[in-house]
Protein backbone atom coordinates (compact mmCIF):
# COMPACT_ATOMS: atom_id res chain seq x y z
CA UNK A 1 0.00 0.00 0.00
CA UNK A 2 1.47 3.45 -0.87
CA UNK A 3 2.74 5.43 2.08
CA UNK A 4 0.31 8.30 1.46
CA UNK A 5 -2.64 5.92 1.42
CA UNK A 6 -1.40 4.21 4.61
CA UNK A 7 -1.22 7.58 6.31
CA UNK A 8 -4.79 8.40 5.29
CA UNK A 9 -6.09 5.08 6.61
CA UNK A 10 -4.22 5.55 9.90
CA UNK A 11 -5.58 9.08 10.28
CA UNK A 12 -9.12 7.83 9.67
CA UNK A 13 -8.72 5.08 12.29
CA UNK A 14 -7.37 7.52 14.87
CA UNK A 15 -10.14 10.02 14.16
CA UNK A 16 -12.78 7.31 14.56
CA UNK A 17 -11.23 6.17 17.82
CA UNK A 18 -11.16 9.73 19.15
CA UNK A 19 -14.81 10.21 18.20
CA UNK A 20 -15.75 7.02 20.04
CA UNK A 21 -13.98 8.23 23.17
CA UNK A 22 -15.76 11.61 23.12
CA UNK A 23 -19.24 10.13 22.58
CA UNK A 24 -21.15 10.15 25.92
CA UNK A 25 -21.91 6.74 27.35
CA UNK A 26 -25.49 5.57 27.82
CA UNK A 27 -25.46 6.75 31.45
CA UNK A 28 -24.26 10.32 30.82
CA UNK A 29 -26.66 13.23 30.51
CA UNK A 30 -26.50 16.92 29.65
CA UNK A 31 -27.59 19.62 32.11
CA UNK A 32 -28.10 23.20 30.88
CA UNK A 33 -29.36 26.16 32.91
CA UNK A 34 -31.66 28.57 31.04
CA UNK A 35 -32.04 31.06 33.90
CA UNK A 36 -31.30 31.23 37.59
CA UNK A 37 -29.06 28.46 38.87
CA UNK A 38 -29.11 24.74 39.56
CA UNK A 39 -27.23 22.40 41.86
CA UNK A 40 -26.12 19.03 40.50
CA UNK A 41 -25.13 16.19 42.81
CA UNK A 42 -23.57 12.93 41.61
CA UNK A 43 -22.22 9.85 43.33
CA UNK A 44 -18.56 10.45 42.43
CA UNK A 45 -18.11 14.23 42.27
CA UNK A 46 -18.46 17.31 44.44
CA UNK A 47 -21.77 19.18 44.06
CA UNK A 48 -21.67 21.51 41.04
CA UNK A 49 -23.41 24.88 40.74
CA UNK A 50 -24.52 25.79 37.23
CA UNK A 51 -25.87 29.06 35.82
CA UNK A 52 -26.37 30.38 32.26
CA UNK A 53 -22.77 31.62 32.00
CA UNK A 54 -21.49 28.05 32.47
CA UNK A 55 -23.24 26.81 29.35
CA UNK A 56 -24.00 23.10 29.67
CA UNK A 57 -22.20 20.23 31.36
CA UNK A 58 -22.29 16.44 31.11
CA UNK A 59 -22.76 14.31 34.22
CA UNK A 60 -22.88 10.56 34.81
CA UNK A 61 -25.92 8.97 36.44
CA UNK A 62 -27.02 8.57 39.12
CA UNK A 63 -27.47 12.30 39.55
CA UNK A 64 -29.79 14.77 41.28
CA UNK A 65 -30.67 18.28 40.08
CA UNK A 66 -32.18 20.93 42.36
CA UNK A 67 -33.42 24.41 41.45
CA UNK A 68 -35.28 27.20 43.20
CA UNK A 69 -38.34 29.14 42.13
CA UNK A 70 -37.63 31.34 39.11
CA UNK A 71 -34.90 29.03 37.77
CA UNK A 72 -35.19 26.85 34.68
CA UNK A 73 -33.04 23.94 33.54
CA UNK A 74 -32.90 21.43 30.67
CA UNK A 75 -31.85 17.85 31.45
CA UNK A 76 -31.41 15.66 28.39
CA UNK A 77 -29.95 12.69 26.60
CA UNK A 78 -29.33 14.50 23.28
CA UNK A 79 -31.28 12.99 20.41
CA UNK A 80 -33.32 10.74 22.71
CA UNK A 81 -35.27 12.78 25.26
CA UNK A 82 -35.28 16.10 27.10
CA UNK A 83 -36.84 17.57 30.25
CA UNK A 84 -37.31 21.31 30.71
CA UNK A 85 -38.02 21.98 34.39
CA UNK A 86 -39.20 25.28 35.87
CA UNK A 87 -38.45 25.70 39.56
CA UNK A 88 -38.94 25.02 42.25
CA UNK A 89 -37.98 21.50 41.38
CA UNK A 90 -35.93 18.45 42.32
CA UNK A 91 -35.31 15.56 39.91
CA UNK A 92 -33.08 12.51 40.07
CA UNK A 93 -31.97 10.23 37.27
CA UNK A 94 -30.97 6.60 37.62
CA UNK A 95 -28.95 4.61 35.04
CA UNK A 96 -30.79 2.31 32.66
CA UNK A 97 -31.31 -0.98 34.54
CA UNK A 98 -29.64 -3.97 32.88
CA UNK A 99 -31.17 -7.44 33.03
CA UNK A 100 -29.02 -10.31 31.77
CA UNK A 101 -30.26 -11.60 28.44
CA UNK A 102 -32.56 -8.63 27.83
CA UNK A 103 -32.28 -5.19 26.25
CA UNK A 104 -31.58 -2.38 28.76
CA UNK A 105 -34.72 -1.09 30.47
CA UNK A 106 -35.71 2.58 30.06
CA UNK A 107 -33.90 5.07 32.31
CA UNK A 108 -35.86 6.22 35.37
CA UNK A 109 -36.42 9.95 35.87
CA UNK A 110 -37.84 10.68 39.34
CA UNK A 111 -39.56 13.99 40.08
CA UNK A 112 -39.35 14.76 43.81
CA UNK A 113 -40.57 18.37 43.65
CA UNK A 114 -42.37 19.94 40.73
CA UNK A 115 -43.12 23.43 39.49
CA UNK A 116 -43.69 22.67 35.81
CA UNK A 117 -42.01 20.08 33.58
CA UNK A 118 -42.04 19.85 29.77
CA UNK A 119 -40.86 16.49 28.40
CA UNK A 120 -40.15 15.30 24.88
CA UNK A 121 -39.24 11.67 24.20
CA UNK A 122 -37.83 11.11 20.71
CA UNK A 123 -36.15 7.75 20.24
CA UNK A 124 -36.40 5.62 23.38
CA UNK A 125 -38.82 4.88 26.16
CA UNK A 126 -38.57 6.82 29.40
CA UNK A 127 -40.05 6.05 32.81
CA UNK A 128 -41.06 9.11 34.83
CA UNK A 129 -41.83 8.60 38.52
CA UNK A 130 -43.76 11.46 40.11
CA UNK A 131 -43.19 10.15 43.62
CA UNK A 132 -44.88 12.91 45.57
CA UNK A 133 -48.02 12.31 43.54
CA UNK A 134 -47.91 8.51 43.48
CA UNK A 135 -47.65 8.03 39.71
CA UNK A 136 -45.31 6.40 37.21
CA UNK A 137 -45.55 7.25 33.52
CA UNK A 138 -44.11 5.14 30.69
CA UNK A 139 -43.62 7.31 27.61
CA UNK A 140 -42.51 6.45 24.08
CA UNK A 141 -42.27 9.03 21.30
CA UNK A 142 -44.40 11.79 22.83
CA UNK A 143 -44.37 15.38 24.08
CA UNK A 144 -46.16 16.29 27.29
CA UNK A 145 -46.31 18.61 30.30
CA UNK A 146 -46.60 17.81 34.01
CA UNK A 147 -47.81 20.47 36.42
CA UNK A 148 -49.01 20.51 40.01
CA UNK A 149 -52.58 21.71 40.51
CA UNK A 150 -54.53 22.64 43.67
CA UNK A 151 -55.70 19.76 45.81
CA UNK A 152 -52.69 17.55 45.06
CA UNK A 153 -53.74 16.91 41.45
CA UNK A 154 -51.05 16.18 38.86
CA UNK A 155 -52.04 17.66 35.50
CA UNK A 156 -50.82 15.76 32.44
CA UNK A 157 -51.09 17.74 29.21
CA UNK A 158 -50.32 15.37 26.31
CA UNK A 159 -49.24 17.49 23.32
CA UNK A 160 -48.96 14.64 20.83
CA UNK A 161 -47.38 11.30 19.96
CA UNK A 162 -47.83 7.83 21.45
CA UNK A 163 -50.17 7.16 24.35
CA UNK A 164 -48.58 7.44 27.81
CA UNK A 165 -49.15 4.47 30.09
CA UNK A 166 -49.93 5.15 33.76
CA UNK A 167 -49.14 3.12 36.82
CA UNK A 168 -50.41 4.03 40.28
CA UNK A 169 -47.77 3.86 43.01
CA UNK A 170 -50.37 4.48 45.72
CA UNK A 171 -53.79 3.14 46.71
CA UNK A 172 -56.59 4.75 44.71
CA UNK A 173 -60.26 4.11 44.22
CA UNK A 174 -60.89 1.75 41.25
CA UNK A 175 -62.10 3.50 38.12
CA UNK A 176 -60.83 6.96 39.13
CA UNK A 177 -57.87 7.00 36.73
CA UNK A 178 -57.13 5.81 33.17
CA UNK A 179 -54.61 3.12 32.22
CA UNK A 180 -53.19 5.37 29.50
CA UNK A 181 -53.56 8.92 28.19
CA UNK A 182 -53.57 10.13 24.59
CA UNK A 183 -53.38 13.71 23.26
CA UNK A 184 -55.36 16.06 25.49
CA UNK A 185 -55.48 16.90 29.18
CA UNK A 186 -55.91 14.65 32.20
CA UNK A 187 -55.98 15.61 35.88
CA UNK A 188 -54.59 12.67 37.83
CA UNK A 189 -56.01 12.31 41.35
CA UNK A 190 -53.79 12.41 44.44
CA UNK A 191 -53.07 9.30 46.50
CA UNK A 192 -56.02 8.02 48.51
CA UNK A 193 -55.69 9.03 52.16
CA UNK A 194 -55.97 6.52 54.98
CA UNK A 195 -59.23 8.21 56.03
CA UNK A 196 -60.71 7.52 52.60
CA UNK A 197 -59.55 3.90 52.49
CA UNK A 198 -62.38 1.35 52.63
CA UNK A 199 -62.67 -0.64 55.84
CA UNK A 200 -61.46 -4.26 55.58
Amino acid sequence: MPASRSSCVLALVLATAALAVETPSVDEFSVRVIRGRAWVLTADEEPATLHPVNGSAVFAAPLRVELRIGSEVVLSRPGEWSLRLAGPGIVSLEPSPVVEGRDPLPPVLTILDLGRAELEVRSERLRVRAEGYGWELAAGRAAFRLEERPGGLLRLQHHGGERIRLKSLSRRRPGTWPASVGPGRADLPPPQSEADSPSP
